[in-house]
């Protein structure tokens, strides 16, 4: 099974995240005491003061009074800034249906740093995610990463929210680049986001046509401008002030328009391989060269840990997933 996509597109998760059996994985795992995703309705994510969550699961009104409301974030990397935009999502919804809501973080890339997570957060061992401490803003708080989940990951079946998890993190497109490929539940995962993307391939190449009608627009508008530096005449100046002013409405106009399912923070570029490549990389480059088959991503890292390598990696899933993006 392969995806066109990896699931880390804005727009793609979103779309996943709104799919019953999503939201029935998430709500059974987050609520628990035999609550379903029935319970929850998929709300509009766009709050009073224009924040936009990924997603708000809110519960149906015969049960508002009993369940808390539910955002799921999928976020790059966990740091000050996100925990500040969290709390404001949180408090949003404390002011719209006075009842705290549980926040859901997936990241992708973890925490910024490992001081940042130990002051801020914590983990019980047993748990698959990490929480905060403060519920002053949120009832609970689950924060899932790489790490914490990679001891759930050997269970069989694998837990559900732990499948979600481990799907969304390493946004792998193809099923059989997972370890785990052959859990039903990690299937049937990807089976709804083949389903997903069939739904959001359209809205993708709309979006695709409609953003290069708009490049093409824009392009036009300056060589107009080019046209008048030089004549520095009033008509000229009032002609170039409007050309400017047209360019800065148009832009402004799509963005609003087509772009707003998008959300408004950048996710940072990712840093690229330096030329010599580092000692992990070419023990695992050596490792892979002499295998036969599937490559065994937990022995490698057995063997690299025993030879004093891979001291940044806590499992063999984080060290697969640095591999797979030129990271290591």
């Amino acid at each position: 099974m392969t995806l066109p996509l990896r699931l880390g597109s804005d727009l793609f998760s979103k779309n996943l995240l709104r799919d019953q059996s999503i939201k029935n994985i998430i709500i059974t795992a987050i609520i628990g005491n035999g609550i379903t995703g029935d319970a929850y309705s998929v709300c509009a994510n766009e709050q009073h003061d224009g924040r936009r969550a990924d997603m708000i699961y809110f519960p149906l009104k015969e049960f508002a009074r009993d369940l808390a409301p539910v955002i799921v974030e999928i976020q790059n990397k966990v740091n000050h800034a996100f925990v500040a935009r969290a709390i404001r999502y949180c408090l949003n919804i404390f002011d719209d249906v006075k009842a705290l809501p549980v926040l859901v973080v997936i990241s992708i890339d973890g925490f910024s740093s490992k001081k940042f997570r130990d002051l801020a957060f914590d983990k019980s061992d047993g748990n698959p995610f990490y929480t905060h401490p403060c519920q002053s803003w949120t009832k609970q708080v689950q924060v899932y990463i790489v790490d914490s989940i990679t001891k759930h990951i050997d269970s069989s079946p694998i837990d559900p929210m732990i499948a979600l998890a481990y799907i969304l993190i390493l946004q792998e497109k193809n099923i059989v680049m997972l370890d785990e490929y052959n859990d039903l539940t990690i299937q049937d995962i990807y089976k709804t986001a083949l389903n997903v993307f069939s739904f959001d391939k359209d809205t993708t190449n709309d979006l695709n046509r409609r953003t290069e009608s708009f490049c093409d627009a824009m392009a036009s508008q300056f060589p107009k401008i080019l046209k008048y530096e030089k004549d520095y005449s009033e008509k000229s100046r009032k002609r170039l002030r409007q050309y400017a002013e047209d360019g800065i409405d148009f832009a402004r106009q799509f963005k609003r328009r087509q772009l707003y399912t998008e959300s408004p923070s950048v996710t940072p570029i990712r840093a690229t391989t330096p030329e010599k490549p580092s000692g992990d990389l070419t023990f695992v480059t050596n490792e892979r060269a002499q295998s036969a088959g599937k490559f065994n991503w937990a022995l490698c890292y057995e063997k690299g840990r025993a030879a004093g390598m891979f001291i940044r990696y806590s499992s063999h899933i984080s060290l697969k997933q640095a591999f797979s993006r030129n990271t290591l």
